[in-house]
């Protein structure tokens, strides 16, 4: 059998919100077996004996957008158990009175919309820097550039908020997978941005 390997970047409170909105049921079902929904996205639309090998790894949740949806039986979803957990230990439960202390800053990024990933020491994001849409890796210590990518040219018409890309970069070993507002899906080598 044939394979296609595929990113797959789910937002399952957002798609779930909109399967509410037109079949509770439906919903439901998406979110109590997700993996029905994703065999069939493995071969729709593709010829007999033609898979997708689709690559997850992150999923975007939006710790609110379930608390909009609220259903008397049921209750709230919850998606959590798709969710990465962090290995983190011995965080602070309250900040202190003057706040955190400043490790470091940057200010030459340009618009970042989109939230970090930090994998490895490196922290990989996205974002407008004038005229383009660039990717990049920082060094988690002391944030100097590891390397950036100009991805596309910056789109800023008709997606409503315009100052950077939406999408988180997904990383999968050496892979930096990441998807820009106009749409662009990338793949960059985690170590060169190449």
């Amino acid at each position: 059998m044939d394979r296609i390997k595929s990113a797959l970047f789910l937002d399952f409170d957002n798609i779930f919100g909109g399967l509410h909105s037109r079949d509770s049921q439906s919903a439901y079902a998406f979110a109590e077996n997700p993996s029905e929904w994703l065999a069939a996205l493995s071969t729709r639309g593709l010829p007999e004996g033609v898979r997708r090998e689709l690559l997850i790894r992150r999923v975007y949740l939006n710790p609110y957008g379930g608390n909009r949806i609220k259903d008397e039986e049921r209750g709230t979803p919850n998606f959590h158990r798709f969710r990465h957990k962090p290995a983190e230990t011995g965080l602070l439960k309250a900040w202190p009175a003057e706040g955190p202390p400043l490790v470091w800053k940057i200010d030459t990024l340009g618009e970042v919309y989109s939230t970090l990933s930090v994998v490895g020491g490196k922290i990989f994001g996205a974002s407008y820097r004038g005229a383009d849409e660039l990717a990049w890796a920082l060094n988690e210590k002391d944030g100097s550039t590891i390397w950036e990518t100009r991805i596309s040219p910056a789109t800023r018409e008709n997606i409503g908020y315009a100052h950077g890309p939406r999408a988180t970069p997904t990383i999968d070993g050496k892979d930096v997978f990441t998807l820009g507002a106009g749409g662009h899906l990338t793949r960059l080598d985690a170590e060169t941005g190449g």
